[in-house]
């Protein structure tokens, strides 16, 4: 079995503060689901889904495999043991194509794990009873190099003051996953997230450089 590897050649885009929302007027249930909606997608781009009724779908990011003019696309996403219908009046889907991303170079990227705080309901009679919590899906630490003319520390910087969450991608290059195969054989990491805590740091005769945090919606996903 060929294992995954990091190398050079990865690239991490993120979204701007609100992406568009698309309506979806139909989709075909089956290993790979075909969907119905007015789009601009290529093979290799990646979407995401949300009110479709499916939970094969909602909340998911998936590659598009197929295209048939502006009309339809087929995602690699298994909706073949969908039984509720499709909701028409709520599906939607958000394009993560590079072309509606902006590119954020950054040198590293660290991810911790999440976990369950516990909720102290101490009484006199119990002082140290505490509740399990609802755990978190962790955090991830971006770094680089401080550079205001480019357009990714830019965005970095808005999503560190506005709180509007984002969605990234990291696109992985074919040679780190020599098993891949498709349009884009490397893969693709999603996650989706809230930035905060921007530090900059600034020595003599030093590369400046900054660290920021995302606090991440959920798990992130591997898309092949």
């Amino acid at each position: 079995m060929a294992k995954f590897r990091m190398s050079a050649g990865s690239a991490l885009y993120m979204s701007a503060a609100n992406l568009a929302e698309v309506a979806i007027t139909a989709a075909t249930k089956g290993a790979t689901t075909v969907i119905t909606a007015t789009h601009a997608l290529a093979v290799g781009d990646l979407v995401r889904f949300a009110g479709t009724g499916w939970p094969s779908l909602d909340g998911k990011s998936g590659r598009v495999t197929a295209v048939t003019g502006t009309t339809t696309f087929t995602v690699a996403l298994d909706s073949s043991a969908e039984t509720a219908a499709f909701d028409a009046a709520k599906g939607k889907f958000i394009s993560l194509a590079k072309g509606a991303l902006v590119e954020s170079c950054v040198s590293s990227l660290n991810i911790s794990a999440g976990s369950a705080d516990t909720i102290a309901v101490g009484t006199f009679c119990e002082p140290t009873a505490s509740l399990a919590g609802n755990s978190t899906a962790g955090t991830i630490e971006l770094s680089g190099f401080v550079d205001y003319t480019d357009a990714g520390f830019k965005a970095l910087v808005a999503a560190s003051a506005d709180g509007i969450p984002r969605d990234f991608v990291l696109y992985f290059p074919a040679s780190a996953n020599p098993s891949g195969t498709g349009a884009n054989p490397g893969g693709a990491l999603h996650f989706q997230g809230t930035v905060s805590g921007l530090s900059q740091s600034y020595s003599v005769d030093g590369a400046s450089s900054f660290t920021v945090s995302v606090t991440l919606a959920a798990n992130p996903a591997f898309v092949a």
